[in-house]
């Protein structure tokens, strides 16, 4: 997580100048050597440093899962889109955790291939080549007279027209649901162990 953060940030950044692409490439194939390494992980040491190149990897990945969206659809069907891109997410999520868990039971490395999803990937977006996302003209808005309501929703010039407090409370109960969600979801295997329950099986729970 500590490296998914600076890289999200620096493949926003590069993916604005550089061949999203290529980026793109570059991350999930990360991914996916990681993931595959992590198979035969002996101690845990190798284990973190693999799981760092798998940060790196995700990192790249994230803001062009959204990005190539927007450059490659636009209206009801961007929206459309970018909703079946959440929808796979957080499905995904929930199956993968459960396989990791019954994998778990059987062989403490066999988890990891879960992270050799991105190699799908991979080769799906390899098609991508193939399409250059249009680039239209950028259309002039009309002039629209701001009412109270907006000049305090644009009071902030470095967010011109967001409302920052409302943004704000979302960001903060967000944090504070994740936060809650993965105090339970880190100790559930130690609390199992505790009750002489197979801490392997805490990923399905």
């Amino acid at each position: 997580s500590l490296l998914i953060i600076p890289f999200v940030l620096l493949a926003g950044k590069l993916s604005v100048s550089r061949n999203k692409l290529l980026i793109l490439y570059t991350g999930l194939a990360l991914f996916c050597i990681s993931g595959f390494f992590s198979l035969f992980a002996k101690n845990i040491v190798l284990l973190i440093f693999i799981n760092c190149v798998l940060g790196v990897g995700a990192g790249m990945v994230i803001p062009l899962s959204t990005g190539l969206i927007a450059d490659h659809f636009t209206g009801a069907y961007r929206t459309r889109q970018l909703g079946i891109s959440s929808s796979i997410s957080n499905v995904t999520l929930v199956l993968a955790t459960s396989l990791t868990g019954w994998l778990a039971t059987v062989d403490w490395h066999y988890p990891f291939l879960v992270y050799l999803l991105p190699g799908v990937a991979l080769l799906m977006t390899l098609s991508l080549r193939k399409y250059k996302p249009d680039r239209p003209a950028a259309a002039t808005i009309p002039a629209v007279p701001a009412s109270p309501t907006d000049a305090a929703i644009g009071a902030v010039k470095w967010l011109p027209g967001i409302d920052v407090p409302r943004l704000g409370g979302l960001m903060l109960h967000y944090f504070l649901a994740t936060y809650v969600v993965l105090v339970v979801t880190f100790n559930l295997p130690f609390l199992m162990q505790h009750y002489t329950l197979s801490s392997s099986a805490s990923g399905v729970m």
